[in-house]
């Protein structure tokens, strides 16, 4: 569709509105899992260990130590959280949606709604969201922030997080493997709301 006058009235006229992001969106933001562009020298290291050559290959693999595995983890977080600076195109979102009410439901992972300003009871994080972590054991334990986390390993004084209920490390709050409980919080939240 090329004429958007249509969809702006529609938005317009819209009692709610929402919103769907997935690989685009993050590609937008600056973080394409799937692109070989750069990790190897970015991820060097990671790249010759493992023979991975991308980030989503990467977050499939399982290192040889937890420690490691934060580490690299840690720096994927900085780097695309922690830095990241909204696209015109996600502020000219935020703009859209500014006096509606708005649910987003995105596989970004990356945090992006949630640095932009975004309500974050109005989001739901299908695949999860890399500044948080969960019990690595199988169990659903919760979620904590592991935003100190990420930066004491920046900082070179890391240590492996660990369950509060049953001592097992954390994880990124992501589905790496079949532990992953998807985050039903921002779905619960919106109802009325």
């Amino acid at each position: 569709m090329t004429d958007l006058t249509k969809v702006k009235e529609w938005l317009k006229d819209a009692d709610a509105v929402i919103v769907t992001a997935g690989n685009g969106m993050a590609k937008e933001e600056g973080l394409d899992i799937l692109s070989e562009e750069n990790f190897d020298d970015e991820y060097g290291k990671v790249a010759d260990k493992y023979d991975v050559h991308t980030i989503g290959d990467a977050l499939d693999k399982k290192f040889d130590t937890w420690d490691e595995q934060w580490a690299f983890w840690s720096q994927l977080v900085n780097e695309y959280s922690f830095e990241y600076e909204p696209s015109e195109t996600m502020l000219a979102l935020k703009e859209l949606l500014k006096d509606k009410q708005y649910f987003i439901a995105t596989s970004t992972f990356g945090h992006f709604f949630e640095n932009a300003g975004f309500n974050e009871k109005r989001i739901f994080n299908a695949f999860g969201d890399w500044t948080r972590m969960q019990c690595s054991s199988g169990v659903n334990h919760g979620q904590k922030d592991d935003r100190e986390v990420v930066k004491k390993y920046l900082e070179g004084k890391g240590e492996v997080p660990k369950c509060e209920d049953c001592n097992s490390p954390m994880e990124l709050h992501m589905p790496l493997n079949a532990n992953f409980f998807p985050d039903t919080d921002a779905i619960c939240a919106s109802v009325g709301s």
